[in-house]
């Protein structure tokens, strides 16, 4: 894999392992429980994320190798602004079709497994790409993107999540796990 790219793959693991460990500190009511009225629960969060991230770097979204996609108009300033937005946690609007998935039931290490093959998908697609600036995968609002920008887009949705991880409970989740 790509330097670049590899360096971006590694962040997306180290922050879902980061993630994923604060959900798993948390006690089975506490995983599911919204914070507050409107809020999503921790377990749900862990739902969207992987939702979210195969809408946009999934093999259901990814361009062949020798696609002649091209970035709309203000692509990059579009996926900078976004991604810099949610670095800052600030909230924005999601679309309804992608805000939440419909609950199938999954425990975390259900949902812990799928995020993992997801992963796998992916490392496997980014190991195969020679410019990490050609198009990579059709995002379902900005349009194609290359492999740098979905790198940096799920990386800062982690982020985003993160730092609004609920406050639940006496629980030691609410701290960050040391590592």
């Amino acid at each position: 894999m790509l330097p670049e790219l590899r360096d971006g793959f590694e962040s997306l693991q180290r922050r879902k392992a980061d993630l994923i460990a604060r959900v798993a500190a948390l006690d089975p009511a506490e995983r599911t429980a919204a914070p507050a009225r409107g809020e999503w629960s921790p377990l749900q969060i862990v739902q969207h994320l992987l939702y979210v991230e195969g809408l946009s770097a999934g093999p259901e979204v990814a361009l062949p190798p020798d696609s002649a996609a091209r970035p709309r108009p203000g692509t990059g300033m579009l996926a900078k602004l976004l991604a810099a937005s949610m670095r800052a946690a600030i909230r924005l609007p999601s679309p309804d079709a992608i805000a939440l998935p419909p609950d199938d039931g999954a425990d975390l290490d259900a949902l812990d497994a799928r995020w993992g093959a997801r992963r796998e998908d992916l490392r496997a697609r980014l190991e195969a790409v020679k410019d990490p600036d050609r198009m990579f995968a059709r995002h379902p609002i900005a349009g194609p993107l290359s492999a740098r920008q979905v790198l940096d887009l799920c990386d800062s949705h982690l982020v985003y999540h993160q730092k609004r991880f609920p406050k639940v409970g006496r629980s030691s989740a609410a701290r960050s796990p040391a590592g």
